[in-house]
């Protein structure tokens, strides 16, 4: 980023109180991670102009701390109500109010909205109550052998296109705060049934942090095919646990929408730090077994973190866990040796859920990623994080 922009990003000027996000009190927990999920209505005429702003406008808040990643998405189909849908992870609240806040940001927010004037935005505050990731076929062939003819419940829309490609659903649900410790309970039944499916990748399923926002839940899935997802919910065992999880929320108003990635951002470091990157690249990566690693945190970790923080580091392991994290990214967790311990948590840009599909559990892998955390985030144990990571090799 130029040096310009820079100056700008930090300058000491603040926005008139009038201009400024207010923080709002009722969020629980403001300092830990969530979700924000900008739904926009906009009219065809506006969408390119709006999309390269947004990419513009990427480059700024991808500077400003607490900023994780974020993804636009738009509709496939010309007749939904949100044509585009921007899915953000952030490490906190608070971080998302201060970056709003930014002066050069604020600016240049307003003046891109004055160039799409049919824009309506519903901005919500979330985060993930429930997640699901697809079971592959030789973990379930016992569960799955009994075949059932499928029912013709979901017609394909003959107005997508490139059906056989990617694609995301998210669905977005108005219901009772009564009705929602229910259903949260069986969309984590009813997930098992459609893990299974072969064309599911993961899914999320979101809930608001607050308690009188419109959509309440949204869900959030990844699936390697329009026409699989259409084969899924058809699936006679699917349908009719649906059928009846819905007839138990009777509440619930879904708004279902069909889309791909259209634009993706994800937190920038400085020039150092891609110098080091691409020094590695030129070089050929110097190759750390992830147990071996994990014990030079472990011994020392204040000293390994600030060695080691914003570096590209390339790690070998054992795949442990393929499929979203909590935050629906793609993910892999590494292990030493099968059925062992947890080290290493390897989060990938969300257009790589395809390359993921070609690891499975067990294999060894060798990955580069840029060494982000060493925290306690599962069952007690620290564990090493990883962003913007590829896959060099399988085995």
């Amino acid at each position: 980023m130029n040096k310009i922009l820079m100056s700008l990003l930090f300058t000491a000027c603040v926005l008139p109180l009038s201009a400024q996000v207010q923080k709002n009190p009722t969020i629980k927990h403001p300092e830990e991670p969530f979700t924000f999920i900008n739904l926009m209505e906009i009219k065809e005429a506006d969408i390119d102009r709006f999309v390269a702003d947004w990419n513009e406008r990427s480059k700024i808040m991808g500077q400003l701390p607490g900023y994780i990643t974020a993804t636009l998405y738009k509709s496939l189909l010309a007749d939904s109500q949100y044509q585009l849908i921007t899915v953000g992870q952030w490490q906190s609240y608070d971080a998302w109010v201060a970056a709003n806040n930014n002066p050069t940001y604020a600016q240049q927010l307003s003046a891109d909205l004055g160039q799409a004037p049919s824009i309506k935005l519903t901005r919500g505050f979330y985060r993930p109550t429930a997640s699901s990731v697809h079971v592959y076929r030789e973990n379930t062939q016992q569960i799955t052998a009994e075949k059932k003819e499928p029912l013709q419940r979901a017609k394909k829309d003959p107005n997508i296109k490139n059906s056989e490609s990617p694609f995301v659903f998210i669905n977005l649900m108005e219901m009772d705060q009564s009705d929602i410790p229910r259903f949260v309970s069986d969309w984590k039944v009813r997930s098992k049934v459609m893990g299974q499916m072969p064309a599911a990748i993961g899914s999320t399923l979101y809930r608001s942090l607050l308690p009188d926002n419109r959509h309440q839940i949204i869900n959030v899935s990844n699936w390697q095919s329009y026409d699989g997802f259409i084969a899924a919910n058809n699936d006679p065992t699917y349908a009719q646990e649906l059928t009846n999880d819905l007839a138990r929320t009777t509440s619930i108003k879904l708004t279902r929408g069909f889309y791909r990635p259209i634009a993706s951002y994800t937190h920038i470091y400085g020039d150092a730090d891609v110098a080091i990157e691409n020094e590695q690249e030129t070089q050929g990566p110097k190759i750390i077994n992830v147990k071996d690693l994990s014990d030079v945190f472990k011994n020392n970790p204040e000293e390994a973190i600030k060695k080691y923080r914003g570096k590209f580091l390339t790690v070998r392991g054992i795949a442990r866990y393929i499929g979203p994290d909590i935050y629906a990214l793609p993910s892999i967790e590494l292990t030493d040796k099968e059925g062992g311990e947890y080290y290493a948590l390897c989060v990938f840009p969300v257009s790589d859920y395809l390359k993921l599909t070609g690891v499975k559990k067990g294999q060894e892998v060798v990955i580069t990623g840029e060494f982000r955390f060493y925290a306690d985030v599962k069952k007690d144990k620290n564990i090493m994080g990883f962003k913007q990571c590829k896959i060099i090799s399988i085995k």
